[in-house]
């Protein structure tokens, strides 16, 4: 039988895995900074929960056991100072992409990292419109990209790497 469950966040960063089948609360964790995102990752019978967070993503098991994290220090050897999205990659289930970038959103880098075990398979530049996007506050995430409003040209950038298309408005 598949694990069936529900993961939530909320502002103050208090992280819950609910049991699906009752609502009763499997685990929870407060975290002192914000949580950027929630991802879950894996197939049914082994998901993983990976928490995203400005200085750190963090994976845990559906029922709470702490797997693996991975410090923006360790991301990156630039030492970046922030993480800022993060999705599943759409190629490799089991392969994480975060954009890393300094806290200012200078020099942004999609981070690999390998689901099961935390470690960055590869690290590559994404354009410099995501920097400026991160920057001002003008980026969203949709599906695997990250989409950046910079004056008036619309950017999509795949997060796990590649160029991206602009589109004037």
């Amino acid at each position: 039988a598949a694990n069936r469950g529900l993961v939530s966040v909320t502002e103050s960063g208090s992280v819950q895995s609910w049991k699906g089948t009752t609502g009763d609360l499997i685990w929870q964790r407060d975290y002192s900074e914000p949580v950027l995102d929630l991802l879950l990752l894996g197939p049914a019978a082994k998901q993983t929960v990976a928490v995203l967070r400005k200085g750190e993503i963090e994976a845990r098991t559906m029922a709470g056991k702490h797997e693996w994290s991975l410090t923006t220090s360790q991301a990156d050897s630039g030492l970046k100072a922030a993480f800022w999205a993060a999705t599943a990659s759409p190629d490799d289930a089991g392969t994480i992409c975060a954009i890393n970038a300094e806290a200012d959103g200078g020099s942004p880098t999609s981070v690999h990292v390998k689901a099961d075990t935390g470690k960055v398979a590869k690290t590559e530049e994404l354009p410099k419109a995501v920097g400026t996007g991160l920057r001002r506050g003008t980026f969203m995430v949709v599906d695997a990209f990250v989409v950046t409003l910079v004056k008036g040209q619309l950017h999509a950038a795949p997060m796990c790497g590649g160029g991206d298309s602009s589109y004037d408005l």
